[in-house]
This record gives C-alpha cells, structure tokens and sequence, in this order.
C-alpha cells in the first residue's frame, strides 16, 4: 500500500507534467540541495555550480511534460543535472573553468559540514591546500569518471543508482569509480 507521500509526490508530479508550475515547485524544491552539491562537486566553484543548478532547473522544467515514469524523477532530475554539468564543462576553457577553492568563496556550511569554532590558521592552510589538492585531482578526471565518483563518494549513492542516472551498465559505473580513484591516488601521492 502506497503511503500518503507517495501519493502526494505522485499527484505533483502528474499536475508538473500537465504544466502546473506550483506542482514542479513542490517536487524539486526538497531535491534543490542535492542537486547543488552535485553541480558543485562537477563544477569545482559557486559560480559555475549555480550556473549549472539554473540551467538543470529550466531543462527540468521545459522537459517534465515528456517525463515518461521510467526512472524516479529524482534520477530524472540527477540526469539533467549531470548532462548541465557536462555541457557546461564543455563549454569552459579548461584553465577557465577551475578556480582555486578558497575559504572565502566556499564555507564549510555550504558544502554540509558544520564549522569547528576552534580551527587555527594552520588547520585553514593545511585544509585549503587538501582541498585544492582534491580539486586538482578531480578535474584530472573524464567527466564521466568525476561523475561517477562524486554521485558515489559525495551523494552516498548505490552503483546501481548512478547506473540509472548516467544511463550505464553497473559494470561500467564500478570501472569508472575504480579508475577515478586510482587516478586521484597517483595524482595525489605523486605531487
């Protein structure tokens, strides 16, 4: 027997298709954050990561009338954010698109963690240079090897999600997750 949420989301998600801009609102608004981290995790920086967050929004919105059910619309949405992510990243020139991440541009509190009250300057130096150092990596990475990492690592998501949501065997999800971390480790420890 279905739930009351169920039915709910349900009945949203038939009003969006139909064109009911409130009903879309109530679906994606409690993926919104999700989303966002995805984007930033492909992205690299706020600038570009809200960039990618709008245009998966409007594609959402533009393309929900066709949404045929075959997969949850949160891995329908994760796939147009992870097709916005990648366009974009197409489009930017390379030594364009990353900038270093810095304190000052990414609080802890938007990436999910909660601050420390007591972090010394030292401790800021060492974890500004672990993230940069990260970022470095990742952007070493084919997008779909960055993509599968961050939906596996950072979202918690199962292999058999991401092979839902980026459309590929779960074979080929564990090879590129298996790739990308051993690309990441020689980048790492060879610095």
């Amino acid at each position: 027997m279905k739930g009351v949420k169920q039915l709910v989301n349900e009945l949203m998600l038939k009003r969006a298709v139909n064109g009911n801009p409130e009903a879309f609102e109530q679906l994606v608004t409690p993926l919104e954050k999700k989303i966002w981290r995805l984007c930033f995790h492909m992205m690299g920086n706020l600038h570009d990561a809200e960039e990618a967050l709008q245009t998966t929004m409007v594609k959402a919105w533009e393309k929900i009338g066709s949404f045929r059910g075959e997969a949850s619309f949160e891995t329908w949405l994760y796939r147009i954010g992870i097709n916005s992510c990648t366009d974009l990243l197409r489009r930017i020139d390379r030594e364009q698109k990353r900038v270093a991440l810095q304190e000052s541009d990414v609080s802890e509190d938007n990436l999910g963690h909660q601050k420390e009250d007591s972090v010394t300057p030292e401790t800021q130096i060492i974890r500004k240079e672990e993230m940069e150092t990260v970022q470095a990596a990742l952007d070493r990475l084919s997008s779909e090897q960055r993509v599968s990492l961050i939906l596996y690592a950072v979202e918690d998501k199962s292999y058999q999600e991401i092979s839902e949501e980026t459309e590929v065997s779960v074979g080929t999800v564990k090879s590129r997750i298996a790739r990308a971390r051993e690309k990441m480790r020689e980048y790492v420890l060879g610095q």
